[in-house]
């Protein structure tokens, strides 16, 4: 009824100028906190660096409530799973890291990464809220057998692919590299996850 951009410009500030001792506590203020370091591991884990979390801090969007909270809304997950549009090779594969204040882009070198996120990893309870939701992440997709899954449905899928063809040269073995890369991907962040808990103590 009365469109007005002060909840947005209560956030900028806030994030902008910050005290550690105030800052985590005082996150909900602006914020769903739990929700958006959910959404930090889970955007880490998939490898998406095209998001807020990203080296490129470009494919996302934020929504406040009627309270003035502000909530992440995923975008632009096709640069996920290890896509790497750096190159036109079939196979090969992008992996940011999951824990850095800066990364490097396909094309572009190394960049910061989300201002939010980047405060997170740097203060340790946040930091800690951030690993053991990545522990949570990596645990489902063991639960869900996420890659099993994966090669069913490419299973599913393959039959009805054509041959080459003069418009898609690569054809179905060009497809079959790209669906080998998400499985790779899902095996090596599972690893990666794994690393990172022991290495900050999280059991």
């Amino acid at each position: 009824a009365t469109p007005n951009k002060k909840d947005l410009t209560k956030a900028i500030n806030y994030v902008n100028d910050w005290d550690p001792k105030t800052w985590y506590p005082g996150l909900n203020a602006v914020f769903d906190r739990t929700e958006m370091i959910k959404f930090f591991a889970l955007e880490n884990y998939l490898g998406h660096w095209d998001g807020y979390s990203g080296p490129d801090v470009n494919n996302y969007f934020i929504r406040s409530n009627t309270k003035g909270k502000f909530s992440f809304i995923p975008w632009g997950t096709d640069q996920t799973f290890g896509e790497n549009r750096g190159t036109e090779d079939l196979g090969d594969d992008w992996t940011t890291s999951l824990l850095s204040d800066s990364a490097k882009q396909p094309w572009s070198g190394t960049k910061p990464r989300g201002m939010i996120y980047t405060k997170c990893i740097n203060y340790k309870p946040c930091r800690t809220e951030y690993l053991n939701d990545l522990k949570a992440v990596a645990a489902m997709v063991n639960k869900m057998k996420l890659a099993s899954k994966m090669k069913t449905m490419a299973n599913l899928i393959n039959p009805v692919l054509t041959e080459t063809t003069p418009s898609d040269p690569v054809g179905i073995s060009g497809i079959k590299l790209e669906q080998a890369r998400t499985y790779k991907f899902i095996t090596k962040r599972q690893a990666e996850v794994a690393a990172l808990l022991k290495y900050f103590g999280i059991k």
